[in-house]
């Protein structure tokens, strides 16, 4: 079975912890492009979106459960897919934030191989692209509402009394 790696890096120019709490809060997932919906079926043990928390969703038409494996804000999130319709061999997904300048660098590194006798590797071949595709939006979703979060935040304070 072939394995199939994403590395996609970004900078947003924010904190880390605006930029964690949204990618660790299932309730958020359904505002990212492709998810239809999210909900938690299991809660964390120290947090609800924390290790061990169990999030389920739609994602272009492919079911997902997900589980938290380390959770250290607001620096990494570990995951991995413990149920999908279609059959992954996932066993982990890193997502780091590490400060730098005045915002964030942000890396999202995961791989997977699709279990098929035969086929999986035709259909992770084809599959590659939309999923870097995605990871990739999902980023430039979080950018730009943090950003937009930020830029109003400091517009606020600026213009208090």
């Amino acid at each position: 079975m072939q394995t199939f790696t994403f590395n996609l890096n970004c900078h947003i120019s924010a904190p880390p912890e605006p930029i964690f709490a949204l990618l660790i809060d299932h309730e958020a997932y359904r505002f990212f492009p492709g998810f239809l919906s999210s909900k938690l079926i299991r809660e964390g043990t120290e947090h609800r979106d924390g290790v061990g928390a169990r999030r389920a969703g739609w994602f272009k038409g492919t079911y997902v459960v997900e589980e938290v494996l380390k959770c250290e804000p607001p620096r990494r999130i570990e995951y991995r897919t413990i149920k999908c319709s279609i059959p992954l061999d996932h066993d982990r997904g890193v997502i780091e934030l590490v400060p730098n300048g005045n915002g964030t660098d942000v890396s999202w590194v995961t791989s997977y191989g699709v279990a098929i006798p035969f086929i999986g590797d035709l259909i992770g071949r084809m599959t590659y692209a939309s999923v870097n595709k995605s990871i990739g939006n999902i980023l430039k979703h979080v950018k730009r509402e943090v950003e937009r979060t930020q830029g109003c935040l400091a517009l606020a304070s600026s213009n208090s009394i």
